[in-house]
Parts: C-alpha cells; structure tokens; sequence
C-alpha cells in the first residue's frame, strides 16, 4: 500500500531534480570547444532520447550545445540513444589530452558500458598517480613558485585542474548478442603538460 506512493514521490524527486539544467553551475568560464559521445538507455525509443537530451543539457555550459549526430538502437524494451554534441568547457591551461580505449564486458548493453566506464576511470587513476605525472605536478609547482617569487607575491600555489569531468567519451561501440556483450569506448582526459 504505501510502496506505491512512496515510489511515485521519488519519480517526482528525480523528475524535479532533471528539470534544473546544472546543478552546480561551473567555476570558470569555458576557454575551448570539443564533440563529445553521450549515451543513456529506455525502454521506449523516445525514453532514450529524452534521457540523453537531459544528459547533454546537464554537461554542456549554460546548457549550450550544437546536437551533431544521433542514433537510436535496440528492440523491444531495450533501447539507446547516441549522440555526439559540441559544447564549450574550460581546459586547463597547463594540461594536455590525451586518448586512450578500453573494453568493457556485460550481460546487458548497460552492464558493459558500465564495466568500460569502471576500467576507463581505474585507467585514468593510475595515470595520474603514475611517476611520471606526479614529477610533472612538482615541476609545474616548483616554476609557479619561482614566478610568484620573482613578482614578489606570496601567495599559496594552486594548480590549475579540471573540475567538471574525469574524462570525454569520444567513442562507443557494441559488439556481442543476448546475454554477452562486449562495449568498447575511445575516452579524452587531460594530463600534465
């Protein structure tokens, strides 16, 4: 008996919270543009569609985008939609993209793209934990003191960094049948130069 209101007021919560075009809105204003891959899974086509729409309102700045490709795939009440948006975000100036790929292995579409997602964000951890970026981090720190004493500021040095995403999906491919799918996605994070 109160399962059913219960999960209605949910729904609502959730469908409120979707309305909001950021929740947080970004820091700095964006200095350069990219294409991006977003992907979001429903039951119906039009499901699909409009849970991806949001996904792109939500990551673009001031929820601006140009939609550049869309594509909408699967059967009966499994559907998904990809589409690539070109939006503007803030890169670092003392930052570099890079490109890597992973694959991702799953029962469903979703559970591989999930494992993907998992072994591409473990990927970019243990880049950026690797020696050779925690060397580049202490160079660009010990050059940014050496500047800030040569103009005489005494100012604690903060490093420049991304903070609205980990990574960009830049692709996503499935291959596979029922039961076992193989997801394979192309993904953009930014390193020390």
């Amino acid at each position: 008996m109160w399962r059913k209101p219960i999960s209605i007021f949910f729904a609502l919560l959730l469908f409120h919270g979707s309305l909001n075009a950021q929740e947080q809105p970004r820091q700095r204003k964006p200095n350069t543009t990219i294409s991006e891959i977003l992907i979001d899974y429903g039951r119906t086509r039009e499901r699909s569609e409009d849970a991806v729409l949001q996904q792109a309102r939500n990551k673009a700045f001031d929820g601006d985008y140009l939609l550049k490709s869309i594509g909408i795939s699967g059967y009966e009440d499994n559907y998904y939609c990809i589409v690539t948006i070109q939006h503007d975000i803030y890169r670092p100036l003392n930052r570099k993209a890079i490109q890597e790929m992973t694959v991702g292995y799953g029962r469903t579409m979703a559970l591989a793209e999930i494992d993907a997602r998992y072994k591409a964000e473990r990927m970019i951890n243990e880049r950026l934990n690797s020696a050779t970026e925690r060397r580049a981090r202490k160079d660009a720190m010990e050059a940014a003191q050496k500047r800030q004493s040569a103009a005489g500021v005494n100012e604690p040095v903060i490093l420049d960094k991304d903070e609205d995403t980990s990574y960009i999906l830049k692709s996503i491919r499935f291959s596979g049948s029922t039961d076992d799918y193989l997801c394979y996605i192309k993904f953009e994070y930014m390193v020390m130069k």
